[in-house]
């Protein structure tokens, strides 16, 4: 009995010193300063950056929190003083975890805000060990932080004293390490290399940017295209741009690939399929809004002061709408919608429990062409093959199986591929439907359609996955981009058409839409550029840009495309 009582006695002692030693002041600020010091480790080893930088970016955060967490005497005070950045810290090891590299971006921020319900809850099914192991670490670090502040043993000064003493050595080095790089040449900048003030600097970014967005209203009221119609058909005029979701080109079967995920386009010889089109950004919010209007890569800024391509397309007499099987975002996308005459957001109109497929906007489409007289302007924006792929399309569309996955692993990626190709395959039944909604003899016609980014799908030793990622792929930026025109079309405007059949094979971006569509219905502007429209003779090839995090134009050649990027971009036919 007593040697039972002395066993229990003993595990006792042995537990509350291990309590002792893992909650004891002084090792709570080692371990706080590890757990914020956790995205600059992974961040060192991921970036592009020169050793110089590197070493940097882990001494000089290192030396601040050594400081920063002596400011109190109990560390936990300024741990929960940082509980916001802890909450940054997360979500940035949850996009290393996706994206394996890339300090989170403004793109980032701003995705908390304009990506609905329905699309978070469907990738968190999918990430959510990485969302839990950060939930772990950091809600942990926060309970700790707690008992930290509600201990009454403190730090002592002697101990604060010395580690403030050795705190300055790491930020010397650091110093001296940035100033080699300096001397050797290397790049280098405070807010865009050293976390966390680099993704501080993001947040400010997106934060700015999101207040530009909500006045954009105010702003953009006083604009006007000043748009004419040149040249009138003898039949009525009905146009359709359909914007497409995270389709890549390379797993559409007119493109060139080994599976049949165009099984009824790839049978017709009226359409147009434009080989090299690259995407000028890799987030919805972003594209989306360039696609219908003239902002771009090269000066995205003139977005907040002017109006979209349906506005130039009601100055010209057309009735306009806008059919969206996506949610609203809150930004310029509904901007730009709110423009149109109608509008309608699938999953409002038909108010069910699961998210409508693209073929339910079929009838949406049909019904305002022919409830109306006048020549007509249509946008469709799907949801295309936006993850989860398995929910894009009917049950009874499942042509590659198996096609239901289950957590995001590479052992089940023909799984999900299975699933993304079943996706494709609809978008082409659906694109079918809609040339032949308008392909009639009372028509004169045509659909356009683009898809607003690619998508990653695990496919090299990356394993990279999804898009959005701050560093895209080639995978990401190849798009599909096909046209139709009707037997009408081709009558009145012939000029239009041959110039598409010429240019169809000419490298071009995503900013080439707005100018395209506005030359198809024959709009005249001064804010329509022929030489970027692929219906024009006087289409010009000319340096293709991507829009870096930042909002600024970027060469495809420093976005930082690596070794597998290239190879497939050769394979397709890629043209930079």
């Amino acid at each position: 009995m007593i040697s039972e009582k002395t066993d229990q006695q003993r595990l006792m002692n042995f537990f509350l010193r291990l309590k002792n030693i893992l909650l004891d002041q002084k090792n709570l600020y080692i371990w706080f300063i590890i757990i914020m010091m956790l995205p600059s480790f992974t961040l060192a080893l991921t970036e592009p950056l020169s050793v110089w930088v590197r070493m940097a970016s882990i001494l000089l955060p290192l030396g601040a929190y050594m400081i920063a967490f002596n400011l109190f005497k109990k560390p936990g005070y300024f741990l929960l003083f940082c509980f916001p950045l802890l909450l940054i810290n997360g979500y940035q090891l949850v996009l290393i975890y996706l994206f394996s590299e890339s300090v989170v971006s403004p793109d980032m921020f701003l995705n908390i805000v304009t990506t609905n319900t329905g699309e978070s809850s469907e990738l968190m099914r999918t990430i959510w060990p990485a969302v839990l192991i950060a939930c772990i670490i950091y809600f942990s670090a926060t309970g700790f932080g707690i008992y930290s502040i509600i201990q009454k043993v403190k730090l002592s000064n002697k101990f604060i004293k010395r580690t403030i003493y050795y705190s300055i050595l790491p930020i010397l080095f650091g110093a001296l390490f940035l100033l080699i790089n300096h001397e050797k040449g290397f790049h280098f900048r405070l807010d865009h290399d050293i976390y966390p003030v680099n993704a501080l600097y993001n947040l400010n970014f997106a934060v700015d940017k999101y207040i530009k967005t909500y006045n954009y209203k105010e702003t953009s009221k006083d604009f006007s295209f000043n748009a004419t119609k040149d040249s009138v058909s003898t039949k009525r005029e009905v146009y359709i741009l359909v914007i497409g979701e995270t389709s890549r080109a390379a797993n559409w079967e007119i493109y060139g690939y080994n599976r049949a995920t165009n099984p009824t386009l790839s049978r017709r010889s009226d359409i147009i399929v434009f080989k090299d089109i690259l995407t000028q950004a890799n987030t919805t919010h972003k594209i989306v809004p360039m696609l219908m209007s003239e902002a771009c890569a090269e000066n995205f800024n003139q977005i907040y002061t002017s109006k979209s391509i349906i506005t130039a397309f009601k100055e010209s007499g057309f009735k306009t709408a806008f059919i969206s099987n996506q949610l609203p975002d809150g930004a310029f996308i509904d901007a730009f919608a709110s423009e149109a005459d109608y509008r309608i957001t699938l999953k409002e109109k038909l108010n069910g429990e699961r998210h409508p497929y693209d073929n339910e906007g079929i009838p949406f489409i049909k019904d305002f062409i022919t409830s109306t007289k006048e020549p007509l302007f249509i946008i469709y924006h799907t949801y295309g093959s936006h993850f989860e792929y398995s929910q894009r399309y009917p049950l009874e569309n499942s042509f590659f199986r198996p096609n239901k996955a289950g957590a995001l692993r590479y052992k089940e990626r023909l799984i999900f591929m299975n699933a993304y190709d079943n996706s494709i395959r609809n978008v082409d039944l659906v694109l079918n439907d809609i040339i032949s909604l308008i392909n009639k003899p009372e028509y004169c016609s045509s659909m356009v359609y683009i898809s607003d980014h690619g998508e990653d799908m695990m496919d090299d030793e990356r394993r990279m996955f999804l898009h959005c990622s701050p560093v895209p792929t080639y995978y990401q930026l190849h798009v599909p981009m096909i046209a139709w025109f009707s037997d009408n079309y081709k009558k009145d405007f012939p000029n239009s058409y041959n110039s598409a059949v010429a240019n169809k094979n000419k490298p071009g971006s995503a900013n080439v839409i707005f100018h395209t569509m506005l030359d198809i219905a024959s709009i005249n502007t001064a804010h329509k550029d022929s030489t970027l429209s692929m219906v024009n003779p006087n289409y010009t090839i000319k340096d293709r840009f991507f829009i870096d995090e930042h909002d600024e134009p970027e060469s495809y050649y420093t976005i930082g495309l690596k070794e597998n990027d290239w190879i497939m971009m050769k394979k397709m036919g890629i043209n930079l």
